[in-house]
């Protein structure tokens, strides 16, 4: 009720300001086609992310002092380390990346005095030229950065929201922002070669720049001009406002001017509430590309500010969870998934990691084994030569099986044969941005080096791309589908646009995690287990009070096969993923197959999707199972089991006979038996080893599991339940999450009267040997937790430190007054979250 009300009032709104747009001529809006309104509240568009536009949430970073005294250099390095940065130039790495920047200061050809020139293209020219002076002492070089920054170019009136047309003069903000951090760079190597006109000259040309920036921060238009109403209300505060507030910081540290230290200090803060595109666990939401690309604008922006305030911001918690973030979303070839907007390109930063971030040797090892994804002439070579110090050595990140952010709805999956999976589950409005493609439960799969299950991206062109309609789909990513269709977008009749991630865990055999999200008047769970970290299990189940069609595309790349009825596979090369689809009716399946967009341009490759279709019903399931198999070795096989029940069962064996094991899968609606195997689960794998023994289960819906006749465990109301039977100690997750409690008894092969479960001690209530308990919540359980042999990710939890301290206090104003800058920030930070937080939830409510 309380969304249909939220629905009708934001409805009502939308008609209010669309009729006060047409008061000044009454009969202008009586003759709005029908249509149109219509179309406004009905149409699939998706409600602005109105968090982009107001500061109300950021991430404290420590305070730099703004230096008193201007140190030239500072940027790149520190003046004091001149001559010790100079000499890399004898050795390797360095003698390679400064020959390349060399040759890239020879290949501007154009005429860098001319008043028309991009300012990008000149400011690049002043930095590869500056560096090269740097490193020759070659005056034809000086001269032409000399040249490049005497004539930057002129300031003009923003003619769109986001600065100026695309290429002219400065360009977008974005770009002027790139253009003045190579200027501010070129000038901090050669501010010494100037006269004191000369550097006012340059000093007051990059000024401007920035003072249309800092206007635009966030602004009302303050009067009717043209150019007042077409620049818009502010910067976004997401990647623009980070790359923006990065470039007016930087030139505010070089140049003597009397509002610097204000124009930095407040570019700080902008910059804070951009960094609040990071989530507490520290992935970005804006997704992985834009994560990257923000990387490769703070990683040099750290050094800047380290070698000029000593001030080192990688130290900040959620920066250093972010950079883990940026490690853990990378997959072997160096590339990431491209879900929501994103391009197929690698953005350079992880050396910069170098005496900065604990992480340092990680990123190493990531850019040593993909190097060759970077152009060897980028200019973040330049930073990366002053900035990476060639003691750091590269370690191989350590990966755990299954990964965890469950802030930005992202599981992440890794096994054997460069195996790489993300299953992406978006949490509400707060992952709302204008590159979020809403796709609850979008699975892509990576394995032998290769994609292999894809997701579309952002478009070749991007949002210019004549096929946009289509990429934001849901239809063009791997998620499931009601009547043809994903959630509806729009903000008056649509969907609830949130989904949630829970029972996720990890562990070496078995892990898992799940997916629920509500759209098209149908509840939507997709669960999915990562097997023997060697294949997936993807259960997708629906459940509605009306009958609707349920379907699941799978987009795959490579040559496409249908290998049998229930069966198909994606080739490329050597390799294969082979898909197998479980039902309760196999024969009831129908299967369409069509070819796909995608922004990856591997013209050697075929985009196929198979789509999976079930009959109409109100409720239904289907099982896809995918196998990354190398051609001519041995492989993972699929086939039938007979399987006995009392209702419908259908059944698969997967076997791995050169490493000797088995693993069963069934979905029943009944009780049935496999084997030596009898239970009442909906869904349940199991895993056999040489010696025909189950090792472990997985099971759904269940009340009973037994072996050989031998009880494992039994429930009072069904359960969903991972078991790991190790015969010493037994682990595991557990959900039974019931408002009223539910009577659980294990029966262990050793018990010792009391397991670990919610890292709480569970007595058991039975003197026997089994383990009776009760309980209503989800999570691990443990006879022997010393091992950890089972893990998952604690959701971050607000938490208000030094609001909480003062809380306590009788004088807390005499507290906050003796507070450092960091302090005052954090305390800031934790007010304005607060505030923020119950304004949205009195607008949402």
């Amino acid at each position: 009720m309380i969304k249909f009300c939220k629905k009708i009032i934001f409805g009502m709104l939308l008609i209010f300001c669309i009729s006060n747009l047409f008061a000044y001529d009454d009969n202008i809006f009586l003759e709005i086609p029908q249509n149109f309104l219509k179309g406004i509240l009905k149409a699939n568009y998706k409600e602005t992310p109105f968090d982009e536009f107001l500061p109300i949430n950021s991430v404290a970073i420590p305070q730099s002092h703004y230096p008193s005294m201007k140190k030239h250099p500072s940027l790149l390095f520190k003046k004091e380390d001149i001559q010790l940065i100079r000499s890399r130039f004898t050795r390797e790495p360095y003698r390679s990346w400064g020959e390349n920047m060399i040759e890239r200061a020879l290949t501007y050809n154009y005429d860098l005095t001319s008043p028309l020139l991009y300012e990008l293209r000149r400011s690049e020219a002043a930095k590869a030229n500056a560096f090269a002076y740097f490193l020759t002492s070659d005056n034809d070089f000086l001269e032409t950065a000399k040249l490049a920054l005497l004539n930057i170019g002129d300031t003009f009136p923003p003619t769109t929201p986001e600065g100026q047309e695309s290429q002219v003069g400065w360009g977008d903000w974005m770009r002027a922002a790139m253009a003045l951090r190579n200027f501010a760079v070129a000038y901090d190597l050669t501010y010494w070669e100037f006269t004191e006109g000369q550097r006012e000259i340059i000093e007051n040309q990059m000024i401007k720049q920035v003072e249309q920036h800092h206007r635009n921060f966030r602004k009302i238009p303050n009067s009717l001009e043209s150019n007042e109403i077409a620049s818009g209300i502010g910067i976004p505060q997401n990647n623009h406002i980070i790359e923006i507030a990065s470039g007016v910081a930087t030139v505010a540290l070089i140049v003597d001017h009397k509002q610097a230290k204000r124009y930095f200090y407040d570019a700080i803060n902008e910059l804070q509430h951009g960094l609040a595109m990071i989530e507490v666990d520290g992935s970005y939401r804006e997704g992985a590309y834009y994560g990257r690309y923000v990387a490769s604008i703070l990683f040099p922006f750290a050094h800047y500010l380290n070698n000029s305030t000593d001030t080192n911001i990688f130290k900040v918690p959620r920066l250093k969870k972010y950079i883990r973030w940026l490690i853990d979303i990378e997959k072997s070839d160096g590339s990431v998934p491209l879900f929501d907007d994103a391009f197929h390109h690698s953005f350079l930063f992880h050396p910069l990691g170098s005496g900065l971030s604990e992480y340092e040797n990680e990123l190493m090892f990531l850019y040593e084994e993909n190097k060759e994804n970077f152009r060897d002439n980028d200019l973040k070579y330049i930073d990366i030569f002053c900035g990476f110090d060639d003691r750091t050595f590269p370690i191989k990140p350590d990966y755990d099986p299954a990964i965890f952010y469950p802030d930005g709805g992202m599981s992440i999956f890794r096994g054997e044969m460069d195996i790489y999976a993300l299953l992406l589950g978006e949490p509400g409005r707060k992952n709302d941005t204008h590159h979020d493609h809403f796709e609850p439960g979008a699975f892509t799969l990576f394995a032998f080096n290769k994609d292999f299950l894809i997701d579309s991206g952002y478009g070749i062109k991007g949002v210019d791309d004549v096929n946009r309609r289509w990429y934001i789909s849901a239809q063009a990513h791997n998620t499931p589908l009601v009547n043809g269709l994903g959630p509806n977008l729009n903000p008056v009749w649509g969907d609830e646009l949130t989904s949630e991630m829970y029972d996720y865990f990890g562990s070496e055999q078995i892990s898992a995690s799940v997916i629920r999200s509500n759209y098209r008047g149908t509840d939507i769970t997709r669960t999915i287990w990562f097997a023997n970290q060697r294949y997936f299990v993807v259960l997708d189940e629906f459940e509605s009070d009306k009958k609707k069609r349920y379907s699941v595309p799978w987009h795959g790349l490579g040559t496409f096969e249908r290998t049998n009825s229930t069966s198909a596979k994606w080739v490329q090369e050597t390799s294969s993923l082979d898909v197998e689809f479980i039902s309760r009716d196999d024969n009831s399946l129908l299967f369409s197959v069509e070819t796909g967009l995608h922004t990856k341009r591997i013209f050697d490759n075929e985009h196929q999707i198979i789509e999976a279709k079930l009959p109409a019903d109100k409720e239904n399931k289907i099982i896809s199972i995918f196998i990354p198999n190398q051609i001519g070795e041995d492989q993972i096989h699929v086939t039938k089991i007979e399987t006995f029940s009392n209702g419908s069962v259908n059944a698969r064996i997967i076997e791995d006979q050169f490493n000797n094991w088995k693993d069963y899968i069934i979905l029943a609606d009944s009780l049935w038996k496999c084997g030596n195997v009898t239970s009442d689960a909906d869904i349940a794998i199991f895993h056999k080893n040489k010696f025909n023994e189950v090792e472990y289960l997985s099971a759904k819906n269940v009340t009973f599991f037994k072996i050989d006749n031998k009880e494992i465990f039994r429930a009072e109301k069904p359960i969903d339940i991972t078991l790991n039977l190790v015969e010493t100690s037994w682990f595991g997750y557990l959900n039974s999450e019931y408002k009223n409690q539910n009577f659980i008894e294990l029966f262990p092969t050793h018990n010792q009267g009391f397991m670990i479960f919610n890292n709480k001690i569970v007595e058991f209530d039975s003197g026997d040997s089994a383990g009776l308990f009760v309980t209503s919540e989800s999570g691990i359980f443990d006879f022997n937790p010393s091992q950890n042999r089972i893990y998952t990710t604690e959701k971050f939890k607000p938490y208000y430190p030094i609001l909480s301290s003062l809380n306590f206090l009788q004088d807390p104003q005499s507290e906050i007054d003796e507070m450092n800058n960091f302090e005052k920030v954090q305390l800031k930070n934790e007010i304005t979250l607060l505030t923020a937080e119950a304004v949205l939830n009195t607008t949402d409510s």
